[in-house]
């Protein structure tokens, strides 16, 4: 409802209308649009990306270069100017370019989404769409290498049987890559906070794509007052699951809620649970649910996570433990769930230790303890044989589809076989910005 308002008195003061009540029905019948910018030096496959995005989205496409090509194709006024900068690779100019994309803009209306790929190149540009009272949903500036750009350059200059070889050629190609360094910060000085930044480099088209288009489905940020979160972190065994719930409780301030850590607190309290419990992790099945769901619903009454927010870790894994959840009439706010190959896990997992002094687990390849006496003492878990693995593994698969199920409105997908840092700032995003 706050983004609802926000949008309405943003689109009041860029309007301005004569009947601004008529004006606020109006739009609030109207479907709301999106309109991206795609900008970027040349070797960023922006186009193909753009293609990509507006498949998905069922958005229009509208590539400046297209246009462009188009205009030399008639023979317009504009035709001569416009080929002579394709021979020497400098930018055509701006007034010509914003011509274009104003027609094209105002053909689309202010109902009809779309991306619009090679524009703003300049902060003129930048500072047309002002004039013509269009806010972008973002401006997305794919990055590559100047090498990278220098090459795209080079062919793209022989592909149109350019005269130019050798030094000169190279002269021209650095001088393409300087042109749009130089104004391409006016963009930035133009629509700070619209712009978003995707690095490209030795990434294929799919999942650049696929990152853009995660990207997109986010809801912007907002000033609104929020709930505190509520996440829910589900994985195979070794996905990460845990490191990544133990750094996001610490970042976002929330309760972390551990099966494993309290099962363990449990056994203190009841040292003959501990017999079930091993049985359990030797043949790699669930721990008893009669045991288990006491204490998450034990633990999610209490006053701190009801102030301050949680991370489940590892729960719900059944069908019985989803409908406590519902039963106690709490709905996450977000279930990320983990995915990553078998082999992954099984790596993972292997090589992977316990300190028996404190219980902390170390990943042996991607974070071993720092100090060599706490190395010296590391031991195995006995659940990390292959067997038990690919049990756990076999009962966790069998349970995903009752999780899909019931948290599929709000159910994020994360690629788990990733660095580290990487997954947390995925997480942290979509926590940032709910997508739901």
């Amino acid at each position: 409802m706050y983004e609802i308002f926000e949008g309405l008195l943003k689109d009041l003061v860029l309007h301005r209308p004569d009947q601004p009540l008529d004006y606020l029905i109006q739009r609030l019948q109207k479907p709301k649009s999106r309109r991206v910018f795609m900008t970027g030096p040349p070797g960023a496959s922006r186009k193909e990306n753009a293609l990509a995005l507006s498949e998905y989205f069922g958005w229009s496409c509208i590539s400046v270069g297209d246009l462009l090509k188009k205009e030399v194709s008639k023979k317009s006024e504009h035709a001569a100017v416009i080929q002579e900068a394709f021979k020497l690779y400098r930018f055509v100019p701006d007034s010509i370019v914003i011509d274009l994309v104003k027609t094209q803009i105002t053909a689309a209306g202010e109902g009809q989404s779309f991306i619009l790929e090679g524009f703003p190149r300049t902060q003129v540009q930048a500072l047309s769409l002002q004039h013509l009272g269009v806010v972008p949903d973002k401006v997305i500036l794919m990055e590559v290498q100047a090498a990278a750009t220098a090459a795209r350059v080079k062919a793209n200059l022989l592909a149109n049987n350019s005269p130019l070889y050798g030094p000169e050629l190279d002269e021209v190609s650095e001088q393409a890559v300087e042109e749009y360094r130089l104004h391409i910060k006016g963009v930035h000085a133009a629509f700070p906070g619209f712009v978003y930044e995707y690095q490209a480099d030795e990434k294929d088209q799919n999942e650049v794509a696929n990152d853009l288009a995660r990207m997109l489905r986010i809801r912007y940020k907002s000033d609104a007052p929020r709930r505190p979160p509520r996440v829910i972190l589900l994985g195979p065994p070794g996905s990460g699951r845990s490191t990544q719930a133990r750094i996001i409780s610490k970042r976002f301030g929330l309760v972390h809620i551990c099966t494993r850590i309290l099962i363990k607190a449990e056994i203190v309290k009841k040292p003959d649970l501990a017999q079930v419990i091993a049985k359990c992790l030797k043949e790699g099945t669930l721990v008893p649910e009669s045991l288990v769901i006491p204490l998450i619903e034990q633990r999610l009454k209490q006053s701190d996570c009801r102030v301050n927010g949680w991370v489940l870790d590892g729960f719900p894994q059944s069908e019985a433990q989803i409908n406590l959840l519902k039963s106690l009439r709490i709905r996450p706010s977000l279930v990320c769930l983990f995915e990553q190959p078998e082999q992954e896990s099984l790596r993972r997992l292997q090589h992977r230790k316990i300190d028996p002094d404190t219980g902390v687990i170390y990943d042996m390849d991607m974070s071993p303890p720092a100090e060599e006496a706490v190395s010296a003492r590391l031991i195995p878990l006995p659940e990390d044989n292959e067997g038990v693995i690919k049990q756990r593994l076999q009962n966790y698969l069998a349970q995903q589809h009752h999780v899909e199920e019931a948290y599929k409105d709000m159910l994020f997908t994360v690629q788990a076989d990733q660095p580290i840092e990487q997954v947390t700032e995925v997480i942290s995003d979509v926590i940032l910005n709910p997508i739901f």
